[in-house]
């Protein structure tokens, strides 16, 4: 019987186990291919979404800080113990003018100097930050600046007028400061009550506050950088060594525009744009340091800036990264070849695994385009397209929406004071509160940093949003028990309700965060 099967079926069968074999693998082969071609493909979109979606968050966080000192630099130059000096002149109002500026500064805690010069470029009244105990600078070691560009330009501005000074390190005494300390002063002309014009007010912003931001993204993206309109370095994540060429002698052939000449053709041309050379992947977008969308947000839509400069925000993902990003799926192609093949020997359903392989990766590409990494919480790119969806249904079906914006209070002394670690886990907890808060159908969202926004459908009116405005609060103030400590942040909420048809989203979430200042 045995020999009878082996010489009539066994033949056969192994032909037709072979030939079952061979398709089955062909299949798994061809399958892996398109699979391996298909996930190329999207890790390469996914860089490009994730670097212009890093980029764009990265030029609203700078232009947002930058943009407060506005308001800094018109209540410095309109306090009343500027205009009783003005005015009067004497002694007691000197003193209170350097007291005023004082406690500024020890709360502003973003201000090298705070000075008001006299119409020679006499300094007058000069508060130095003195690493958080800003005082009043002795009248014998005070200097004139009549000489200073800054001083210059702004001297010869009209009423309201503000100038921004270029980006570059701080200079005492005639020689670079070091450490290295990047300033940028802002500066308006101040008049007197009659009208006269009397000197200016200068604000010496420390640069590194928001050049820090530029590292927000550090290890998860490209490698930012912020160049002046001459193609220099004001900060290289990519090589920091390489900064302030305009001001070293011994960098100043390390430019942008000489190590990247195409790229930065390519740059100077547009305002903003995303483009792949042989170098790597670059995204870039022009930036000043007061826009003009983010002084209307804080109410200042009138001011004229006389002179600021320009400046180039750019991510580089060098060529060598994404190679590797290749390589590693090529590597994931060769190891997919063999356990296919051993799977097909003993089993021929390799095929619905590798479709699982696909979708799986598939999916973890959409959400991590779509989510932020921290707290799993939708990104700002999903969270407009969530509103726009919510304004085409305002249009269709006059189904009302409210959109909460939410600035945590508080955040930045828990990240200086308990580390980064904490301040993460102080996101986390804020994400999990505020999403208990809703319902499932609505959207909760971190748009970067500690901001959050809020999509609830069906408010229909200002009580219902201000009740849950205030339960989103109370929330938020929940204290998180942390390696032992109590951490806590408070947050401050501005709501915008739409009940007539709207198309411009941006728009919706510039009303709440002005309505958040306000």
């Amino acid at each position: 019987m045995y020999k009878h099967f082996s010489s009539t079926w066994g033949k056969p069968f192994l032909i037709r186990v072979l030939v079952l074999f061979i398709v089955f693998y062909g299949l798994a082969i061809g399958l892996i291919y398109i699979s391996h071609a298909q996930r190329t493909q999207n890790e390469i979109k996914n860089v490009y979404l994730v670097e212009e979606s890093h980029l764009h968050v990265l030029h609203d966080q700078v232009s947002y800080q930058l943009s407060l000192v506005v308001s800094d630099l018109r209540l410095m130059s309109e306090t009343l113990s500027l205009v009783n000096y003005l005015s009067f002149g004497n002694d007691n109002a000197l003193t209170n003018l350097g007291t005023s500026y004082s406690s500024f500064s020890r709360y502003r805690t973003v201000y090298d100097q705070i000075r008001f010069l006299d119409d020679s470029g006499m300094e007058v009244v000069r508060i130095n930050y003195n690493a958080g105990a800003p005082a009043p600078v002795a009248k014998l070691e005070l200097q004139s600046k009549g000489d200073q560009y800054y001083f210059i330009e702004t001297i010869r501005l009209g009423k309201n007028e503000i100038y921004v000074s270029p980006l570059d390190l701080n200079i005492e005494n005639d020689a670079i400061e070091v450490p290295y300390k990047p300033m940028i002063r802002f500066s308006m002309p101040v008049f007197d009550p009659a009208g006269n014009k009397r000197g200016i007010v200068v604000l010496n912003y420390f640069g590194m506050v928001f050049l820090d931001k530029l590292d927000d993204f550090k290890e998860k993206s490209g490698y930012a950088m912020l160049l002046n309109s001459d193609g220099y370095y004001l900060h290289n994540q990519l090589d920091p060594d390489s900064a302030w060429g305009f001001m070293l002698p011994e960098r100043k052939d390390r430019r942008f525009d000489r190590e990247f000449p195409d790229e930065w053709k390519v740059i100077q041309a547009s305002d903003s744009g995303q483009f792949e050379t042989p170098n790597g992947l670059v995204s870039f977008v022009s930036l000043s340091p007061v826009e003009e969308t983010s002084l209307f947000v804080l109410g200042h839509a009138a001011i004229p800036v006389a002179g600021q400069p320009a400046w180039k925000l750019v991510m580089f993902y060098p060529r060598h990264n994404l190679d590797e990003l290749l390589q590693e799926d090529q590597s994931n192609l060769t190891r997919f070849g063999v356990v296919f093949f051993f799977i097909a020997v003993v089993f021929a359903g390799g095929f619905a695994w590798g479709s699982l392989v696909l979708q799986r990766e598939q999916g973890r590409l959409r959400f991590n385009a779509l989510h932020d990494a921290l707290t799993g919480l939708p990104n700002r790119l999903l969270f407009m397209d969530r509103l726009d969806q919510a304004a085409l249904r305002l249009a269709r079906d006059d189904f009302c929406f409210a959109v909460f914006f939410v600035d945590l209070d508080g955040f930045k002394k828990i990240n200086d004071v308990h580390g980064h670690d904490a301040g993460d886990a102080i996101l986390k907890h804020v994400a999990r509160n505020l999403t208990g808060m809703v319902r499932e159908s609505d959207t909760v969202a971190r748009l970067g940093g500690d901001e959050f926004c809020v999509l609830v459908h069906g408010l229909p009116n200002r009580e219902d949003a201000c009740l849950l405005a205030e339960r989103m609060l109370k929330a938020l103030s929940t204290p998180l028990e942390y390696h032992g400590a109590q951490l806590a942040v408070t947050g401050s909420i501005g709501i915008s309700i739409q009940q007539s048809q709207t198309r411009d989203i941006e728009w919706i979430i510039k009303q709440a965060d002005q309505a958040m200042y306000q």
